[in-house]
């Protein structure tokens, strides 16, 4: 989780109230994000690594284990990185 990982440039995405909604870069699919991984995708447009996010998540949700939130933050990376949403730099 060392790389930085960054919003893929021709993904689209729509906020409305708490939901983020990402349109793939094919313009084929739309994926409703869950309000983990949407604190993620929040981060992915800062461009920072995998560990940077699980310690921002971390101090935010001081009451969940780290290692969950790691888990989490690697299993959402794996994802949008899977998915073609995001991309390592």
């Amino acid at each position: 989780m060392n790389a930085i990982i960054l919003r893929h440039p021709q993904t689209d995405f729509r906020e409305v109230d708490e939901d983020i909604f990402l349109v793939h870069p094919d313009g084929v699919a739309i994926y409703n994000l869950n309000p983990t991984a949407a604190a993620i995708w929040r981060l992915v447009g800062e461009g920072m690594t995998g560990d940077e996010m699980a310690e921002i998540m971390s101090a935010a949700f001081a009451a969940i284990p780290p290692m969950r939130i790691k888990s989490d933050v690697e299993n959402v990376l794996a994802e949008l990185l899977n998915e073609g949403f995001a991309v390592k730099k």
